[in-house]
């Protein structure tokens, strides 16, 4: 098949082959990116069980949102063959690397830091990895270190063992509670082989010495864990009281969360160590507590090719996430402010809110402000006031458009969100549509930049995330666009004591995430622009909200009626836009069943509040949810498969997250009566505003394409 068609890719070179399918070096034709693809092998297309497992993995994989999991392009099946379409990675693997001698304590912690950070992710929607190991950590030339092979992970309430018995697993990292049958197995199995592996890139060698899965089981089973420190004098004698905790043989004297773990390990180090930069575009959830995320198909973000650790991908498939029994606490390891960063391409990315029943409410977070023109600021229940002489300005940014398109037919005009609802409802309503068109040159985005002037106190809020972004676009105007929507998400809206503006380091960051470096750090940190940006913002003057502009002409902001013929008349029929705008379809990409029965659920009673984008839970309140239970029975019709009801109350709420328990259910065996709900937000689709409920492992989705839909339908 190599350099032959394949659906509209092209498959260019075989980068390796395993139990799990062969990877390929590709070409996609539609968007003109090299990918590498990984396609079932031929001898198991008939095989019914693993299609359908292949199938549900790569849904797994695709609403992993971590930046650390290597994010899924599209998956589908092309001429009888499943494949998976992901970003190539050009790296190689922390267990390659360690051949080479240990890591030095600051660059093990960074890339366990990673690690545990997309550990967090499947933890949180109940998906334990099982297989953490050197090998499964690939390593880009930064350091930007990603989880692969989710092969053997399961959720936290499936079975353990094989077809054919036996424990999988490699048995120099294996957790011992997962070597008897009879205990019961969480994520903090994979807190104990994540410690393992950090030993492992300490010292150059695995905790325990075998030749021997005999020996290695014994050693997991009564060893205690080996000290780091007494083989590598650089390594401080702190870190033996990290690995100790971590490798503890009773899961309930181990860290609660990888996160805890991470933390523990850097406050170990004696040596500062700075957060690790984000190389992919992506959906950036928090630091210490990663929100569920839903898949996303079919983004059109753009990233570089590069290459892969083909073999290790290979062999590797990914389980479906489903959620699990609440891992037990020890401490607050989430307490820390979550900070959401919204990527998508060129269009803001459209959070959802999910209401998982049997996951405990672990957040707790500060509220920022609601900006609005003119300095004022509405505060959301915990938030703090602005300080007085914070001045609210709006400043154009430099017009964006794709490389090579010099003559685009219309210029689009965006404001942040929170200035502009009507720019973001039709962002959310045409976003794919809209990316399509600028990047094909039919139009072109200019994106505007909201400006706070430093003239409070602190003296550091967004006019340098302004100039920041001026330095993004000399590098990459399509990074720009990426920065620019992770820029102004709600958690960065300044208050003067209710949270911290991001500093030169964080920007810094946040440009790497939009996929650019360049000279951006040099830029950034000698605040080449800044005084441009603060002069444009002093000199703005804005004080009403703006609206969508097309070619300069503003268009009322309560409907997009206008905005939709005025595009059409300018485009026209562009190839590849199929002749005419269209709004996304209120559906979903990976739950046909759950969008076939949307229109039968019973909306969530609580309150809703559209804000930047995405919505905020501002009160509690009684629920109560009608659902047709699809997962029971997958081949039933709506008619046949069987229903049930659960009635609930939230009982407080923090920033994000509302908490609560069940007060009755018609399943007491799945959904049990005083069983914790948390509602809280999750990233979500071009495709609009979904409210995502699950409860044990029931999922339904009634959908919320709009803000006034969500008025009608969401109980806003």
């Amino acid at each position: 098949m190599e350099g032959t068609p394949f659906g509209r890719y092209r498959l260019i070179e075989m980068l390796g082959r395993g139990g799990m399918g062969e990877v390929w070096r590709a070409y996609d034709t539609e968007t003109k990116r090299t990918v590498a693809i990984k396609v079932l092998p031929p001898y198991l297309a008939d095989d019914n069980e693993f299609v359908q497992r292949f199938r549900r993995e790569a849904e797994a994989a695709a609403q992993l949102n971590s930046p650390h999991v290597i994010p899924i392009h599209h998956y589908g099946e092309i001429d009888g063959r499943l494949y998976v379409d992901m970003r190539l990675i050009d790296g190689r693997d922390l267990g390659t690397l360690l051949t080479e001698g240990p890591l030095e304590p600051v660059r093990a912690v960074r890339i366990i830091d990673q690690i545990a950070k997309a550990l967090q992710t499947a933890h949180k929607v109940g998906l334990i990895h099982r297989d953490i190991k050197p090998s499964n950590i690939l390593l880009d030339d930064d350091d930007f270190a990603y989880l692969i092979d989710f092969g053997i992970a399961r959720a936290a309430d499936e079975t353990r063992m094989t077809k054919s018995g036996n424990t999988i697993g490699t048995f120099a990292y294996i957790a011992p509670e997962r070597l008897d049958p009879q205990s019961e197995e969480d994520a903090r199995a994979d807190i104990y082989s994540l410690a393992c592996v950090f030993y492992e890139a300490l010292t150059g060698e695995p905790p325990f010495p075998g030749s021997t899965a005999a020996h290695l089981i014994a050693a997991h089973l009564n060893t205690p864990p080996p000290r780091p420190s007494t083989s590598q004098p650089n390594v401080p004698t702190q870190v033996d009281e990290v690995i100790a905790t971590g490798m503890a043989k009773d899961p309930n004297q181990r860290y609660t969360t990888t996160i805890e773990l991470a933390d523990a390990a850097r406050d170990a180090i004696t040596e500062p160590i700075s957060r690790p930069t984000p190389s992919p575009p992506t959906l950036r959830a928090a630091e210490r507590t990663p929100l569920p995320p839903t898949a996303r198909v079919g983004s059109h973000v753009t990233v570089q090719p590069a290459t892969v650790d083909a073999q290790s991908l290979a062999s590797a498939n990914l389980a479906p996430p489903q959620p699990g029994p609440p891992i037990p606490t020890k401490g607050n390891g989430f307490s820390r402010r979550t900070t959401i960063a919204l990527v998508v391409g060129a269009i803001a990315v459209v959070a959802v809110i999910a209401v998982v029943v049997g996951i405990p409410a672990l957040l707790k977070n500060r509220t920022p402000p609601v900006q609005t023109p003119g300095g004022d600021s509405q505060s959301l229940p915990t938030a703090s006031k602005r300080s007085a002489d914070d001045t609210v300005r709006v400043t154009s940014s430099r017009l964006v458009t794709q490389p090579g398109t010099s003559n685009p037919k219309a210029v689009v005009t965006f404001y942040e969100d929170f200035l502009c609802p009507a720019c973001g409802n039709f962002e959310r309503t045409f976003g794919p549509t809209v990316s399509r068109l600028i990047d094909v040159g039919a139009i072109a985005a200019d994106y505007s930049m909201v400006s706070i002037l430093d003239n409070s106190r602190t003296q550091n809020y967004s006019s340098r995330a302004g100039a920041a972004a001026l330095c993004i676009a000399d590098e990459s105007q399509d990074a720009f666009r990426r920065f620019h929507s992770a820029l102004f998400s709600i958690d960065i809206q300044p208050s003067e004591t209710g949270m911290t503006f991001p500093d030169n380091a964080r920007l810094i960051e946040l440009a790497r995430e939009a996929g650019v470096v360049g000279t951006v750090p040099d830029c950034i940190n000698s605040g080449k622009y800044l005084s441009k940006v603060t002069g444009e913002a002093a000199a703005a003057h804005i004080n009403a909200a703006p609206t969508i502009k097309i070619n300069g002409e503003e268009y009322d902001p309560s409907t997009t009626d206008a905005l939709v013929s005025k595009i059409k008349e300018i485009v026209g029929n562009i190839p590849g836009i199929d002749g005419a705008i269209t709004p996304t379809s209120s559906g979903t990409t990976t739950s046909p069943s759950a969008a076939s029965t949307a229109a039968e659920l019973a909306p969530f009673i609580g309150r809703w509040t559209a804000h930047v984008g995405i919505l905020v839970i501002r009160q509690t309140g009684s629920g109560h949810m009608t659902y047709v239970d699809h997962t029971a029975c997958p081949s039933c019709s709506s008619a046949e498969a069987p229903t049930g009801t659960v009635d609930f109350t939230l009982t407080s709420v923090t920033h994000d997250v509302a908490t609560g328990n069940v007060d009755a259910s018609s399943d007491e065996q799945n959904i049990v009566i005083g069983a914790n709900v948390t509602a809280r937000l999750v990233a979500g689709s071009p495709s609009g505003q979904i409210v995502q409920i699950s409860m044990g492992r029931i999922q339904q989705l009634p959908f919320c394409d709009t803000t006034s839909a969500a008025t009608a339908q969401c109980g806003a």
